[in-house]
């Protein structure tokens, strides 16, 4: 018989060192962006510096990373710029004193130096755009542009891939380059790169759908040989899709993901079923309520269902939609 108490434990030894892995990526990935101020803020001011660049500073190995925050970065493969952009985004939240320097006054003007750009907000210090740019080139022009050019992407959402779904952008009319604009992280991001486990968003209004789990297997599940088949070719394309879309080249001709119509009388096994298809493939189940979804008001149903979606996009999630929850 199997303890429980030993699983538990094990479960919690394994989310320990998890998280030990990520603080340790983190902890370097801190060094070297204070090495980054340290070196521009050296040269800005035309001090003694070791590094004629900022960009003679190389960020740290993620080749061999045992945490979330380095697989990120070499799935993506995120360069200098972007990397910088992370840990930016990502200090008010694990180590927020390293932005003070920032907010120091300049002497003549008894204001904090513009061009350093951070901003305080509800309590917290955020580096910006402006930071960004500072921090690349001083004060050199083509650099900032560079920069402008780096950050439309994330407010316009034209891409939705590696470092461009990372950020949170809270509109502002009033700075359409967002260099002004705080740089934060999107909360499951944020949740991610802190806890070093996947996030998992409550039910709400914003977010319809709810997480669900059974701690049943498949021999608790009593379905005809057929049906039991029909499952199996949900878990090949699982655990295959990604083979046959990218490797095989056969993203235009298919589309992404697979659906399946579960029906039958209450009881039958259809929440259990995607549960453990879940379970076993390694992958979150959320139940989306439709009645939640569904509205009389023209394009709220779309909207609603966009919510999920979004979320969903970059995840590896099963989506059960139900009608009756």
């Amino acid at each position: 018989m199997i303890n429980n108490n030993v699983i538990t434990i094990a479960t919690q030894s394994a989310q320990l060192s998890s998280l030990q892995g990520n603080a340790l990526q983190l902890e370097q990935e801190l060094v070297w962006c204070e090495q980054v101020i340290d070196t521009r803020i050296k040269l800005y001011f035309e001090q003694e510096s070791v590094h004629a660049s900022v960009f003679d500073l190389k960020a740290p190995s993620v080749n061999d990373s045992q945490s979330c925050y380095g697989d990120f970065i070499s799935r993506h493969n995120l360069d200098f710029v972007e990397r910088l952009t992370l840990i930016l985004a990502l200090l008010p939240a694990v180590k927020p004193k390293i932005l003070d320097i920032f907010l120091s006054q300049n002497e003549q003007t008894n204001k904090p130096y513009t061009e350093f750009g951070c901003l305080e907000l509800d309590g917290s210090t955020y580096a910006t755009g402006e930071t960004l740019a500072f921090l690349l080139g001083g004060g050199d022009l083509a650099q900032r542009l560079k920069v402008q050019a780096h950050l439309q992407p994330y407010a316009k959402q034209k891409a939705k891939t590696g470092i461009h779904q990372l950020l949170y952008w809270q509109p502002n009319q009033n700075d359409p380059l967002l260099m002004k604009t705080p740089l934060q992280l999107a909360p499951e991001y944020l949740y991610l790169f802190t806890t070093a486990q996947p996030y998992r968003p409550d039910l709400s209004e914003d977010f319809p759908a709810q997480f669900v789990s059974a701690d049943m297997s498949w021999d608790d599940l009593i379905l005809p040989d057929n049906v039991m088949a029909q499952l199996q070719e949900i878990q090949s394309w699982i655990k295959h899709g990604d083979t046959l879309m990218h490797d095989w080249g056969l993203a235009k001709k298919i589309r992404p993901g697979y659906r399946a119509l579960f029906h039958g009388p209450p009881g039958t096994g259809k929440t259990l079923t995607a549960c453990l298809l879940g379970k076993t493939m390694g992958q979150d189940v959320y139940k989306v309520d439709l009645s939640m979804i569904m509205s009389k008001y023209i394009g709220e149903t779309e909207k609603n269902l966009e919510k999920v979606f979004a979320l969903a996009e970059d995840k590896s999630w099963i989506l059960f939609f139900v009608e009756n929850p």
